[in-house]
């Protein structure tokens, strides 16, 4: 089975639209989607947004059904010009940007604040026939709606960054601690290095959380 992670109520059913014998159910106060996407069974919880809530629902999900990966499916803020809306980021790791302890490190490639995605899952994304632009690299994780004063200031730590979003983080280190793999999909919402991003969010948001959901599904086509 294949677990996958949504934050918000426009992200899951996003992901609902393109499941076959699509049911909810409440478990524990917790809601699941079950069904079928490109022939594999799926488990999507819809986790809620931030870290705590990703972490919390991610937990959940590992102890009661054992998934073969992790998926967490969703929007994001892109920190480059030429990542743009609509746009595709598949993570090839994720740091908490917002994760500062004196003597840890900034960056990637550190195990400190930052974990890597699955291997495997990442070359099947990278092997995926998408037909809209997909970027490959890192991205960082953080419970803070990204503005452009606060990406020019995520940038100095962490100029390679692709997107800012606000579960990653916190499912990566979840899946890392389990043993389970992982990957994180994220569609464009807004571009957090231009002014009034947030406005951009509002439109493009469920436009984007579409286009998660559709790469997703080439994604498990692909993955074995």
């Amino acid at each position: 089975m294949i677990g996958i992670i949504a934050a918000m109520e426009l992200e899951a059913a996003a992901l609902q639209r393109i499941m076959e014998d699509a049911h909810e159910e409440t478990i524990d106060n917790s809601r699941y989607l079950f069904g079928r996407i490109a022939g594999k069974d799926c488990v999507v919880v819809l986790a809620g947004i931030g870290k705590v809530a990703a972490a919390y629902n991610t937990t959940r999900l590992i102890e009661k059904f054992s998934p073969e990966l992790l998926l967490n499916v969703g929007v994001a803020g892109s920190l480059q010009q030429d990542i743009e809306v609509g746009h595709m980021v598949v993570a090839s790791e994720v740091a908490q940007h917002d994760l500062t302890v004196p003597g840890w490190p900034k960056g990637f490639g550190q195990e400190k604040t930052s974990w890597k995605t699955d291997e495997n899952a990442y070359r099947s994304a990278q092997e995926c026939k998408y037909p809209f632009p997909v970027h490959f690299g890192p991205m960082v994780s953080g419970d803070l709606f990204v503005m452009k004063e606060d990406a020019l200031r995520i940038l100095e730590d962490y100029p390679e960054a692709l997107c800012a979003e606000m579960e990653a983080g916190a499912v990566c280190q979840c899946a890392a601690l389990s043993g389970i793999p992982c990957l994180i999909l994220r569609a464009i919402s807004d571009v957090t290095v231009t002014e009034g991003n947030d406005v951009q969010f509002d439109e493009f948001a469920p436009f984007a959380a579409e286009h998660s959901a559709s790469f997703a599904r080439y994604f498990l086509e692909e993955y074995q």
